[in-house]
């Protein structure tokens, strides 16, 4: 199933990108009327909105982190993840858990929110602004604030696993094809 997952999300980025490479190469590309300010407005509120969910996530991956810590050094249940000098259960170090992965599925779970979050944040933004400018504002910030409560739910489906993970990414992807989908057409 991931192997599947992986080669449809090939298939679409490289359909995506000849579509822009059949439109860029057509030159019909008339002068764009930019939105105003005032148009953008919705936009910029999303674009706040993403930085905001950003810190959330970073905030809660720093938290799992000393959730973690505390609770292995209270439980003893460090004794089963790392072994001292000599050969002796040691607790794990902070930077243990912090930066090589010792700890908790709430570790993981935070740290991929993260990471995904970041992954995605180049095809987002760009969908995003790019669709307000050449297409329209206000369907950008629907399409966008979609896009954000999917986003949001990631940590906790992540803890369910597949295919509850599907729930929060599947539609994140739809939303860019629908961003980037309208700058194309736009552009033909």
């Amino acid at each position: 199933m991931t192997l599947a997952l992986a080669g449809s999300g090939i298939v679409v980025a490289a359909a995506m990108f000849l579509a822009a490479a059949a439109v860029a190469g057509a030159g019909s590309l008339d002068v764009i009327d930019f939105p105003s300010s005032r148009d953008l407005a919705p936009v910029g509120l999303v674009s706040v909105a993403w930085i905001s969910l950003m810190y959330m996530f970073l905030y809660g991956q720093s938290a799992a982190v000393f959730y973690t810590y505390k609770n292995t050094r209270a439980k003893g249940e460090s004794k089963r993840l790392v072994e001292g000098k000599d050969g002796e259960a040691a607790p794990p170090s902070f930077a243990a858990i912090k930066y090589r992965g010792k700890g908790s599925r709430i570790n993981l779970a935070a740290s991929r929110t993260v990471g995904n979050m970041i992954e995605q944040a180049l095809p987002f933004l760009l969908s995003l602004w790019m669709h307000a400018i050449f297409v329209s504002p206000d369907n950008a910030a629907v399409a966008g604030w979609v896009w954000l409560g999917f986003r949001a739910i990631y940590p906790l489906v992540f803890l369910k696993g597949l295919p509850w993970l599907l729930i929060s990414t599947v539609p994140g992807y739809a939303v860019v094809l629908y961003l980037v989908g309208g700058v194309i057409v736009k552009m033909a």
